[in-house]
């Protein structure tokens, strides 16, 4: 499936009642572990596609639709009043939208699967509890020259506190 910067998608719960509109592309999408998510997902982890607000559109009736919670400071998670199911959250501190990408997008009516849009397919898995740097060290992060990336890596987790 080919989508451009100018397609409009739809993010939904399984009962379709309440839904939210995305306009592009991600900015990128990774798996997150975090406990948060594995409690919202009764699962593992979660495959989270980040958008700048300007790209995505809650609905006029979001109020009737949604129930808000925030589960942590700076998180406000959206979920489905009448499923259950969690489309998306805000994530205050890096003004960003998480979307849960197995909640269902689509594009004119057709389920958008990770593995044909490359763009939904997670770049990385972030283990919280296990991680050796901050998020923010790797949202930025350019990886368009990979050379080398390895050898790198292993300087930076070898000279953190505690892992010598």
């Amino acid at each position: 499936m080919q989508l451009a910067t100018t397609s409009v998608l739809k993010a939904s719960c399984l009962c379709g009642k309440s839904a939210i509109t995305l306009y592009g592309l991600p900015i990128r999408s990774h798996y997150c572990h975090c406990t948060i998510c594995q409690t919202l997902h009764s699962a593992p982890y979660a495959l989270v596609a980040v958008y700048l607000p300007a790209n995505l559109t809650l609905p006029d009736d979001a109020d009737d639709n949604f129930a808000q919670f925030s589960p942590k400071n700076g998180l406000n998670v959206y979920r489905c009043h009448h499923c259950g199911v969690s489309i998306c959250a805000y994530v205050e501190n890096y003004k960003v939208w998480a979307v849960y990408v197995g909640a269902g997008i689509t594009h004119g009516g057709e389920r958008i699967r990770p593995k044909d849009v490359p763009e939904f397919e997670g770049v990385m898995h972030m283990f919280y509890g296990e991680r050796q740097r901050d998020v923010k060290y790797v949202l930025y992060a350019d990886f368009t020259d990979m050379k080398g990336w390895h050898s790198e890596m292993d300087w930076i987790t070898r000279d953190e506190p505690g892992n010598q």
